[in-house]
């Protein structure tokens, strides 16, 4: 429901949903601007939880910076309104994408972003360990994300990413149709 933004309130304020005056708090760029994404297509932190299933108090405590998500939480979100988390990897990347081996490794993390970022590792024969302590994490973290033991904050899996030269990107899911073509969801 559209809010009239020129009727002031009884303190004097516009009326209008409290994101346009208030952005994400939050210190990490993608939950900022995954929310921000969402209140400018005109969700409501109501319609957000109730769409995904999160409690409103828990999607509050993400936007404010109060709390991390993790990854796994925020492709849940995302994927609701039809958007996935992508890893683009910058022209500055330490390893040439050209040594892509294509063998079929496969992590057993239930993130689809954890599990792109360990095929990146095998395919450019990164070693996990020597990536972990380059970021200042412990090797069993990494063998934890990767057996899907726990899904990694997504302040760790940023930095763990930027490691590699890579980045995180909100992009829209592609969807397949009966014929096969490939249709991009439109946000």
């Amino acid at each position: 429901m559209p809010y009239a933004a020129s009727r002031p309130n009884y303190r004097g304020r516009p009326l209008g949903p409290r994101h346009v005056q208030y952005p994400p708090k939050t210190k990490h760029d993608l939950t900022r601007n995954l929310f921000a994404l969402l209140h400018d297509l005109g969700h409501t932190m109501q319609a957000i939880s109730a769409a995904c299933g999160y409690p409103i108090d828990t999607l509050r405590r993400w936007r404010n910076g109060y709390s991390r998500p993790r990854v796994i939480d925020l492709e849940n979100v995302a994927g609701c309104f039809g958007l996935r988390l992508g890893v683009d990897v910058l022209p500055m990347a330490a390893v040439a994408p050209g040594r892509v081996s294509g063998n079929d490794w496969t992590c057993r993390a239930a993130s689809r972003v954890t599990r792109q970022f360990f095929q990146l590792l095998h395919d450019w024969q990164l070693s996990p360990a020597a990536v972990a302590t380059s970021i200042g994490r412990a090797p069993e973290t990494f063998s934890i994300w990767s057996r899907g033991v726990r899904s990694p904050y997504i302040n760790e899996m940023e930095s763990a990413v930027y490691a590699l030269g890579c980045r995180l990107i909100w992009e829209p899911q592609s969807q397949r149709s009966s014929t096969g073509t490939v249709l991009v969801a439109q946000s």
